[in-house]
Order: C-alpha cells, then structure tokens, then sequence
C-alpha cells in the first residue's frame, strides 16, 4: 500500500496524467483477485497469492485507486481463530452483516472510503445498511464478471461499490462498468453516465 502510494504522489509530482480515483484507498472483497495478495479461489478451495488481477482490481487500478487488500466476511459462524468476527462500527455488539460485512465495516469505521463488495442476494446492501453506509447492488452485466482459468464461477454475484454517499458510488461504478471482452455476456454497449 505505501508503494502504491508512494507512486501516487510521484505521479503528481512529474504532471502525470491522473485517473478519477487517483490515490483513493478501496477495499475489496476477498474474492476478487488482487496481484500478489491472498485470494480466495474458488476452483482449489483454499487461499492462495493471486497471479493476477481480476476485471474490476484492473480497472480500479487503471483508474489510479490505491488497493489496500482484501476484506473478510461480516461475521464468523465457527470458531476458527483466523477468521474472527467483525464488529460493527457503530457497536461492537452487534453484527456489521455477513459476506460483504468487511468491505462495509471498512467505510464504515473510516478506514476506506470506498470497498468493494460482492452481491447475489443481499450481501452488499445488507451490511451497507447494517453499517450506515451506501452498497450497490448492480444489473448483472453492468460490470464485466469472469475469474481466470474458470468458466463461470460467480452466476449470480455483482461486484460494485460501497461508499459513504451516492456520489462516490457513481464516481466508482463509471470507472467498473463498461464491456470487456473477455466477458461475453456483459452488456456490449458503455454506460451512461
């Protein structure tokens, strides 16, 4: 994180052309694959160091984003001391949600402004909402969904951003939408604005 932004700042330095999220920390849902960060993958059911970036980390970070790493899910149903529950920002004693639940906490508690988090039946709205924050669930399609080396490994779940207030969720889902080819059932045409 302080490489990228170290690299951030130089960038502003020598006049470099700038992206809309330059130097803006995101968190991330786990899922999505972050270049040399843990990622879960699905085909070997354990965490690996990803080798690649999935669609959405390439275009937060052609956007100029500073990725912080991956968020864990909402709340822990074992006792698994390496995935320990995550408390809600506004009180300890109560859940922050479940599966996007980290990327939510994240903004909530101030320490991103923006997350990014998974949704196929709630799982971003419900912990934005736990947490007092703005989670977007997107049309399927809207924004390019494919994991290397898989054939369809997320059918139902849209990735897309989670902030503090709607402008910020805008400013993020124009930099994720759009058609990619690589996905061929995203939708073709570039979004309005």
């Amino acid at each position: 994180v302080l490489t990228q932004a170290r690299a951030a700042e130089q960038a502003v330095f020598d006049g470099t052309p700038l992206g809309p999220l330059h130097g803006i920390p995101v968190a991330t849902k786990l899922p999505l694959a972050i270049k040399g960060m843990p990622w879960s993958d699905l085909t070997a059911g354990k965490l690996v160091i990803a080798e690649r970036d999935s669609v959405e980390i390439e275009r937060l970070r052609s956007a100029g984003a500073i990725l912080l790493g991956p968020t864990s899910a909402g709340i822990n149903l074992s006792d698994d001391p390496d995935y320990p529950p995550i408390a809600n920002p506004w009180d300890p004693e109560r859940t922050c949600g479940i599966s996007s639940g980290g990327s939510a906490c994240a903004v909530g508690a101030g320490m991103a402004p923006i997350a990014i988090g998974g949704d196929g039946y709630g799982s971003t709205r419900l912990p934005a909402a736990f947490c007092g924050v703005i989670g977007l669930h997107l049309t399927k399609g809207r924004v390019p969904s494919f994991e290397w080396g898989t054939l369809n490994s997320r059918p139902f779940t849209t990735y897309g951003p989670i902030s503090r207030d709607v402008q910020d969720a805008a400013i993020v889902l124009s930099q994720l939408a759009g058609p990619d080819g690589r996905d061929l059932s995203c939708l073709q045409s570039n979004p309005p604005d």
